[in-house]
């Protein structure tokens, strides 16, 4: 048996080969593949910005997986393989005695002795394969847990970081299914699943629960299970969402931080009267004393921190100012209306930044200025038709678009004169009248409260969201309004003139009143339920379902609350005296 010859040029010729690509060739191909995956993961962020749903752009994030898995298998090109050393390979696996092993069970048969080698070799490339695969899978595994490490620290939205967690799931999938092996992919796939390691194992469990959690239904996600609104696409792209008045996420509550002013305070807690209130990014609070002509600053934790600004004319110095608004660049804004400007500071230094003037000769307090998209402001004013609208401004300040105003029916109100010479009007009781937010995202939310509908705007008069509300107007109480219409009497006097007619109040609350977008597109509105119809707020997500309710444990008047990185900042009266009442949003539970 040790005499069986063995034809070594057709053992080497049926030895399996590894390719030997040439490298200029593998740097060209790992080069076009890497170009690839950065195009395709561009586009797959671009994408991702016109979703509001995590789960369709994780599913989507597919071809960057597979992408990636390329460029980094052209990583994994095996080591030159010298031509097999056939001699060393017969004596690997012949036995002790010189009697190949494969060959002791069967008569002399060189077939036999070419299986034994092949397995020999077979076992050869699947070693060098695995390595090679380890080392791939290592360099992907690593640049995709990177992406999403870095999106987490620059605080990429949600719909982003769900793609990129796809990107990485999909790698190691494709990774598993699509490399070639030398047996059948799902054998070879359940193989090297075998071979992870723990922390492998939960590190792909982790990653798997991070992409079905993406998938299931977000905030901004109309289509989620068991919601039981509408929603429903017109003809030119309009959406109108319809929700039931229940709230998604029922109740949020407010937790008090802190509050400033009080009967006993004094120094820059000490105010005559809130005109301005703003929030910073950290959590401080600003507020401009209209009385005192200052804006006073203080920090997260309620510590007072500075005060600037003065009455005057010079720059800088302010006259009948009134709100609060940052740009994206950190500037804290104020309408200077007694000096027909718009006036700039650094809040942290209380340093002037910069002074525009005021063209538009009209003006609605309190002033309900902001910015879309950070660096545009948005003002009120009056159209070419003299009527009132919202104003885009430019650059230098000045007004450059204009957006018509939902207008109360004229019978609504009621004219005061005094000799004929109209003195003042006011509108019914209970009568609705247009309400508006800045949207931050650009254009802005409007509507006429005569039925709970608002609508997401921009500029160009195209309306992109419609969102209702199905409640049944809120009665007005018989005491409340015979002492609402005693009071026209006493304004009357005061003005020492004559109203047209008789006030007519509405048997019904309009059906919402003030409205604020915040920084996270959520849209707060001031609605009327019964019980408590001045502190209760719903809040309306990014794509108009009816997120919740919130009730405010004070009221906040004529001046709108602040809603920024989960803190909400509040003027009010506590005991007769102006406080500001800061709080911690916590987000309720859905039902």
């Amino acid at each position: 048996m040790a005499g069986v010859p063995v034809d070594s040029e057709a053992v080497v010729e049926a030895a399996p080969r590894a390719v030997d690509h040439v490298e200029p060739e593998r740097i060209a191909a790992v080069r076009g593949d890497a170009w690839f995956v950065i195009g395709a993961l561009v586009a797959l962020l671009l994408v991702a910005a016109a979703f509001t749903s995590p789960g369709i752009t994780a599913l989507l994030s597919a071809p960057v997986g597979i992408g990636l898995w390329r460029t980094t298998r052209r990583l994994q090109a095996p080591e030159r393989w010298a031509e097999p050393d056939v001699d060393a390979i017969v004596h690997e696996v012949l036995s002790p005695d010189g009697v190949p092993e494969a060959l002791e069970k069967k008569e002399g048969d060189s077939l036999s002795l070419h299986l034994a080698i092949q397995d020999r070799i077979d076992a050869l490339e699947a070693d060098a394969d695995s390595r090679h695969w380890r080392f791939g899978r290592l360099v992907g595994v690593g640049v995709a847990s990177l992406l999403i490490v870095l999106g987490v620290a620059v605080g990429l939205p949600a719909v982003w970081l769900a793609a990129l967690v796809g990107v990485l799931v999909t790698y190691i999938l494709a990774d598993l299914l699509l490399a070639r092996p030398r047996r059948r992919r799902i054998e070879r796939a359940i193989d090297r699943l075998r071979a992870l390691l723990p922390g492998e194992r939960a590190a792909l469990a982790v990653a798997s629960v991070c992409l079905f959690a993406a998938c299931a239904p977000s905030e901004g996600d109309s289509g989620s299970t068991g919601w039981p609104g509408t929603v429903d696409t017109l003809d030119g792209g309009r959406v109108v969402v319809r929700s039931p008045d229940v709230p998604q996420e029922g109740e949020w509550t407010l937790r008090e931080e802190f509050r400033i002013g009080s009967i006993d305070a004094d120094g820059p807690e000490l105010f005559g009267s809130i005109n301005g209130l703003a929030l910073t990014a950290e959590g401080g609070v600003l507020v401009l004393d209209g009385q005192a002509l200052e804006i006073r600053s203080w920090d997260p934790e309620g510590r007072f921190l500075i005060a600037f600004a003065r009455a005057g004319q010079g720059p800088g110095e302010l006259e009948g100012a009134d709100g609060l608004v940052f740009d994206d660049e950190g500037t804290v804004w104020l309408l200077n209306w007694g000096n027909a400007r718009y006036t700039g500071f650094d809040p942290e230094t209380g340093e002037l930044r910069a002074e525009h003037p005021r063209r538009a000769g009209y003006a609605s307090f309190p002033w309900r200025g902001g910015f879309e998209n950070g660096s545009v402001l948005v003002d009120v004013g009056l159209n070419a038709a003299g009527a009132p609208a919202l104003l885009r401004l430019d650059d230098q300040l000045a007004p450059r678009d204009t957006l018509a105003l939902p207008q109360a029916d004229d019978d609504d109100s009621v004219q005061f004169r005094r000799d004929g010479l109209l003195i003042a009007s006011m509108p019914d009781p209970f009568s609705p009248r247009p309400s508006w937010s800045v949207r931050p995202r650009g254009g802005v939310v409007l509507g006429m409260p005569d039925v709970y509908r608002l609508h997401r705007v921009s500029f160009d008069a195209d309306t992109t969201l419609t969102l209702e509300l199905d409640r049944e107007p809120v009665p007005v109480s018989a005491a409340l309004r015979d002492s609402v219409l005693a009071g026209f009497d006493d304004i009357a006097a005061n003005l020492n003139a004559s109203p047209n007619r008789a006030p007519r109040a509405h048997a019904s609350h309009p059906a919402y009143g003030m409205i604020l977008v915040d920084d996270e597109d959520r849209t707060w509105v001031r609605g009327a339920v019964e019980g408590d119809p001045d502190t209760v707020w719903d809040v309306f997500a990014a794509d108009g379902r009816y997120l919740a309710r919130v009730a405010i444990p004070h009221d906040p008047g004529f001046l709108h609350p602040v809603v920024r990185n989960g803190r909400m900042a509040v003027a009010t009266q506590v005991d007769g005296v102006p406080t500001v009442v800061v709080y911690t949003v916590d987000r309720g539970a859905a039902p």
